[in-house]
């Protein structure tokens, strides 16, 4: 099965296969799987069938999987127009008919009554079929508008107490039913339905989403990556841990990575660094310095004003990236002090909405392995500090601390504290003094452990001393990076480090204590760039996987 990336979001577990013959594949065998257990535990089954050309790859796939009962189960489907002709072939039972119902000899197929001119009755009618045939599986799409069944978000009620109800249909919809090629125009498009309500559908003990096509790649993004709300009426699946949503590479391109900033790589002014991301597709953002002020020296008003323009912008805040444990292990002040910030930062990150706070494993001394005791003792405390607030902290290495490289920051990993992962970045392998190879080599030692990910990449010159180029124009075999991303399932943020300016070279003092005016200068031309690149990269690394 050509598998691009199977993860979680919350409670449900999504796949994303190449194609839609391979998604709706994949999808039925699993609901043949899971109609066969069934069967082999009761004496029939009820199901609940959308109807749409979304389904029509699974359906198929579905009609033709050995060692199903059909004379054991009874249809249903979930949603119908008001008023169509019963001889319409854009009747959602006519749909079924034609692409199931009428093709394998269920033991009951049950039809909404969309031509009962008393609609409210139809309703009450199919509630009282659904009351005698509990729904065991659930086959659905998402419209274009996040809608389940007729579900639309201004009708939508998470908590309705009706199980089959009359809706008007917005008019994205509505244009969906053109643009799926099932009416010539708006104009034909019914303006009334009847549907199943949301808690009849998501109370199935079992639902498989199945969502192909460029056009509902927005509507998997928002159930996905947006709030859990009637906005988006499938996000409710989220909270569903019996639920899946099978997606192809085009409805599925937008959730493929988590793509952030470091806002300083871009500009101090944060507003300009939103703009830029929002413009290339990104999610969020990451601070590290803003307005020429670390994360701990922003203040209420600061933080007020990031949250306004990231909320403008659509985008979330990530991470903040502090500079915590840069400091010498030796020095108690010093070490007191990064606790005082860290905790500064734990606040910004709380009243941000950020989850993750970075941290380092102070300057180098005697090495990893020598030092682990006493650093892993201050990262234990460090990650009981921001616990209460809902963080998580994540571990970098550096060529200047430490931990220098994916190695030694294995060492530290093996320690499996509580509330701590790692953020790994592959650039930073390549300016290391002893050069290995980010990926396979160091990613292969690391990815159990990672939670966060920043991308930069380099060159090296005759002496070893890296310069830092444009995402996929150096070292890192980014494509392939990119590709065991999706490989192993991770979900967590991308976030961009460009590291280097167009025309410019930057000093040893900007690369190591990034932040302020002088880091950041050149920084919007670099960050576009690499944007381009990243952009450009995921889609070539999509084509040459299938």
């Amino acid at each position: 099965m050509a598998m691009l990336k199977e993860f979680q979001v919350d409670q449900l577990k999504v796949k994303i296969l190449s194609d839609r013959a391979e998604m709706g594949a994949c999808a039925a065998e699993q609901i043949a799987a899971q109609m066969r257990e069934l069967l082999a535990e009761k004496d029939e089954i009820n199901m609940i069938f959308a109807a749409a050309p979304s389904q029509n790859e699974t359906l198929e796939s579905l009609i033709a999987a050995p060692g199903i009962d059909w004379g054991r189960v009874n249809a249903f489907h979930m949603d119908e127009y008001v008023g169509l002709p019963a001889d319409a072939p854009q009747g959602f039972g006519n749909f079924l008919k034609a692409a199931i119902f009428s093709r394998v000899p269920f033991k009951s197929v049950h039809y909404l009554d969309g031509q009962n001119p008393n609609a409210e009755e139809a309703c009450a009618q199919y509630s009282a079929l659904l009351q005698q045939y509990p729904t065991d599986i659930v086959c659905m799409g998402i419209g274009e508008n996040g809608h389940i069944a007729f579900n639309d978000p201004d009708v939508a009620d998470f908590n309705d107490a009706k199980m089959v109800k009359v809706v008007a249909l917005d008019q994205i919809c509505r244009q969906q039913q053109v643009n799926d090629g099932c009416f010539a125009s708006i104009d034909q498009v019914p303006t009334h339905a009847l549907t199943l309500t949301v808690p009849t559908l998501v109370k199935a003990p079992h639902l498989f989403c199945m969502v192909p096509a460029k056009t509902k790649a927005e509507a998997v993004f928002h159930t996905l990556r947006g709030e859990i709300s009637e906005v988006c009426p499938a996000s409710i699946l989220r909270r569903q841990p019996h639920a899946v949503l099978f997606c192809d590479s085009d409805s599925g391109a937008k959730v493929l990575f988590r793509k952030a900033l470091i806002t300083d790589e871009a500009s101090q002014d944060f507003e300009s660094a939103a703009k830029l991301a929002a413009y290339y597709g990104l999610e969020a953002l990451e601070i590290r310095s803003v307005w020429d002020k670390t994360p701990q020296d922003l203040d209420d008003q600061d933080i007020e004003k990031i949250n306004a323009i990231a909320k403008q912008y659509g985008l979330k805040i990530c991470a903040i990236s502090s500079s915590v444990f840069k400091c010498d292990l030796d020095d108690e002040a010093a070490v007191q002090k990064q606790f005082e910030n860290l905790e500064r930062c734990a606040k910004l990150a709380q009243k941000t909405g950020a989850k993750k706070i970075r941290a380092f494993t102070f300057w180098r001394k005697n090495g990893i392995e020598a030092d682990l005791s006493a650093i892993a003792g201050h990262i234990r405390r460090a990650a009981e500090l921001v616990a209460p607030y809902g963080l998580e902290l994540v571990i970098e290495f550096d060529p200047s601390l430490s931990a220098c490289n994916a190695d030694e920051l294995a060492v530290l990993a093996k320690e499996h504290i509580p509330g701590v992962r790692v953020l790994w970045d592959p650039g930073n392998q390549i300016y290391n003094k002893v050069y290995t190879v980010p990926y396979p080599d160091g990613y292969e030692l690391l990815k159990k452990d990672i939670a966060h990910v920043h991308l930069k990449d380099a060159v090296r010159d005759e002496q070893g001393e890296a310069k830092g180029v444009a995402l996929g124009e150096g070292l890192l075999d980014i494509k392939g990076q990119l590709a065991a991303l999706l490989r192993d399932g991770y979900d967590g943020y991308v976030v961009l480090e460009p590291h280097f300016r167009l025309q410019k070279e930057l000093s040893e003092a900007q690369l190591a204590l990034p932040g302020g005016a002088a880091f950041s200068d050149g920084g919007m031309e670099a960050s576009e760039l690499s944007m381009q690149n990243l952009n450009r990269l995921i889609s070539e690394v999509v084509h040459d996987l299938f």
